[in-house]
């Protein structure tokens, strides 16, 4: 586990995390035009990437708490949204080609359409939890918002097709 110090919000931690990204992205001969306001919110991209014939759109996933009154980031999981917190679809279901995860000393990029029917074949509880400590590969709703998330171990993610490694710089 890392822990969180200073105590940075989720809006900081995400900003963070795509800056990093870019910067690796850009070391990597990557043009990186970052996502419209529009684009991110309800495409849920972060980032469209280009480099000769490549072109893709990649939503970029910081490190996460299981709680948010935890000061240390659980390294082991990481959360998929179903749903995002009006109830739309979350950035599972979203625009992005890649979801790009990171972790403490790289980036983990995962086709987004290969992570969700890897997150759809697995055997996720549909009954909800009452707290998000409880919601490994089960089902949790915050009160009072509409999403719908779980969590999935980290090493499950190295069993989908097609991922990629890039190393912080």
């Amino acid at each position: 586990m890392i822990t969180n110090s200073p105590r940075l919000d989720s809006f900081a931690l995400g900003a963070r995390s795509e800056e990093r990204f870019k910067k690796i992205a850009l070391h990597k001969g990557f043009s990186c035009r970052p996502s419209t306001k529009e684009e991110n919110i309800k495409a849920h991209i972060d980032y469209f990437l280009s480099f000769e014939n490549l072109f893709f759109s990649v939503d970029v996933k910081s490190f996460k708490r299981i709680s948010r009154s935890s000061k240390t980031f659980d390294l082991d999981w990481v959360v998929v949204e179903l749903k995002n917190v009006l109830g739309n679809k979350g950035w599972l279901y979203g625009g992005a080609n890649v979801i790009a995860f990171e972790r403490e000393f790289d980036f983990l990029l995962v086709g987004r359409n290969f992570l969700k029917n890897f997150v759809e074949s697995l055997n996720i509880n549909p009954k909800l939890v009452s707290s998000s400590d409880l919601a490994k590969y089960r089902l949790y709703q915050r009160r009072g918002r509409k999403d719908l998330i779980t969590y999935i171990k980290s090493s499950d993610l190295l069993k989908i097709q097609g991922i990629k490694i890039w190393k912080k710089i």
